[in-house]
């Protein structure tokens, strides 16, 4: 990754992790936005803020389910109710003891849950791009990788859009895709895999992933990641269950990941904010990094516990020479790359634009500056003539 703004010269194997807060963070996301992009901890106060209709279909049933159970003003964590659901449904399905049919209720909440969200997603990322996100891809070179622990295919269009001549969907999630590669892939396409590939790596999935094919090892790309499909098969829920990684296409995924940062120099992490539950994701940072040297760790987030946190957990990989960088905000590190030409060119057209409005302006202040000079003048000439009149009348009256 080319990373001039930080001091750094020349490119290095760069390997950049995103959270939540990545997302969050995004350039689109401002003050007044109606939902923003979920963490773990508001994902429940994000899907309350749907429009009516939506809300009604796909938050309401999950929404009731909670308030029995929770506070109307202290709902839980995504993790926390997923975890819940998951282990009363299963406890249920195994051990039931009563007689009849097995109650099906946590199993429907399960349901509305996969079906909640890919509607909140909707509503906060749906032709929704950042800047930050662009100018990290225009960044990267072959080599580099991007573990993303996000739904969101953010950094998937910024890839498409920005990183021609090293990025293609076909291979490099770390795995073949059987359709929908093209459209998810850059216009130029890469050499010979694997040695000049960019890897973009999820290993909590996307949404974007569906038809999963686990025994051919294949599965194809959704034009629109966020149609109203339950995320089911194709995304990790935030619970302490993992088994599922020994399967494909997980596994691959988690060793592209290991490999990735045995290997890294540079490590950027965005966002993420090291949950205390979940381990898998600390056992294969930690694990991984001790076979590195970092040159390099640029940490991203606005809770200092947090970028402490991470520092703890990247600790086996850093050296008495390891620059350690922290920052606040996504917007601050993306700064420190240059613009990219979509955002030049947006930045000439709001000139373009303002400078226009502004000639309107004096055209119309000219305009009016014109008409005043003219009522004063017609004034005057009002005033001047209604004088004369008053004194042909006095005349008048002082002759009879």
């Amino acid at each position: 990754m080319l990373l001039r703004g930080l001091g750094m010269p020349r490119a290095d194997r760069s390997v950049v992790v995103l959270g939540a807060g990545a997302s969050r963070g995004a350039s689109f996301c401002k003050p007044g936005v109606q939902v923003s992009p979920p963490l773990d901890a508001d994902f429940f106060r994000q899907a309350q803020q749907l429009d009516e209709a939506t809300y009604k279909e796909y938050g309401r049933p999950v929404l009731d389910f909670l308030r029995a159970d929770y506070p109307a003003n202290n709902l839980p964590t995504l993790e926390t109710v997923f975890t819940e659901v998951e282990g009363f449904e299963r406890f249920q399905r195994q051990f039931s003891f009563r007689r009849g049919r097995p109650s099906t209720r946590y199993q429907k909440q399960l349901g509305h849950l996969q079906a909640l969200i890919p509607a909140v997603f909707r509503a906060a990322f749906e032709s929704a791009a950042c800047d930050w996100h662009d100018r990290m891809a225009r960044a990267l070179r072959s080599g580099d990788a991007v573990i993303s622990f996000n739904y969101d295919t953010l950094i998937d269009d910024a890839l498409r859009r920005n990183s021609d001549g090293i990025w293609s969907a076909k291979c490099g999630y770390g795995f073949d895709i059987g359709q929908g590669a093209t459209e998810w892939s850059a216009r130029s396409r890469p050499g010979p895999f694997p040695s000049e590939y960019l890897r973009l790596l999820k290993p909590h999935g996307s949404l974007h992933w569906t038809k999963i094919k686990e025994d051919q090892k294949e599965l194809t790309l959704r034009s629109n990641p966020y149609a109203q499909t339950p995320a089911r098969n194709n995304i990790i829920p935030p619970t302490w269950d993992k088994t599922v990684l020994s399967r494909w296409p997980w596994k691959p995924v988690w060793e592209e990941c290991s490999h990735f940062l045995e290997d890294v120099r540079c490590l950027i992490v965005i966002g993420y904010s090291v949950p205390a539950t979940d381990l898998m994701t600390q056992a294969l940072i930690k694990s991984s990094l001790s076979r590195a040297t970092l040159r390099l760790l640029v940490i991203v987030n606005p809770d200092e516990t947090a970028r402490r946190r991470v520092a703890t957990l990247t600790r086996p990989a850093i050296r008495s020479n390891t620059r350690i960088i922290e920052m606040a905000t996504l917007q601050e590190f993306g700064q420190t790359f240059d613009e990219t030409p979509d955002e030049r060119k947006r930045r000439v057209a709001e000139a373009v634009g303002l400078r226009r409005a502004i000639r309107n302006v004096r055209e119309k202040v000219s305009e009016i500056e014109d008409n005043l000079d003219i009522w004063e003048v017609e004034a005057h000439d009002d005033r001047l003539s209604d004088l004369d009149r008053r004194i042909d009348e006095l005349e008048s009256r002082l002759v009879e």
